[in-house]
């Protein structure tokens, strides 16, 4: 029997569902647009939509690896950023805007 494959629990679809900060939520039409496709091979790809650009699509791609503490590092273009896999199954990144925490939530 071959050996049994285990898939990463955040191996699949995550769409953008909240941006908050200021313990308010951001998001918007344009951005509840965007996701990220995290695949088995290590590889993920995000879209953004631009809402000062009538929803311009961007996409990205890059590698993810596994840090074994619910946390993930997704790396783009040099660039690295950790996401955090949550109790409630949310995906989640955060980061400082002129001294404000805001945080990004994706779920399945």
């Amino acid at each position: 029997m071959p050996p049994e494959v285990v898939v990463s629990p955040v191996v699949g679809v995550w769409k953008l569902t909240a941006i908050t900060a200021m313990g308010q939520n951001f998001i918007n039409d344009c951005k509840r647009k965007d996701k990220v496709e995290v695949r088995a091979n290590k590889t993920f790809t995000i879209t953004s939509h631009f809402e000062d650009n009538n929803c311009e699509i961007q996409m990205s791609s890059g590698t993810w690896r596994d840090n074994l503490n619910s946390t993930f590092n997704f790396t783009v273009a040099g660039e690295t950023q950790v996401f955090t896999l949550t109790s409630d199954n949310s995906l989640t990144f955060s980061f400082q805007q002129d001294s404000e925490t805001v945080v990004y939530s994706y779920t399945k």
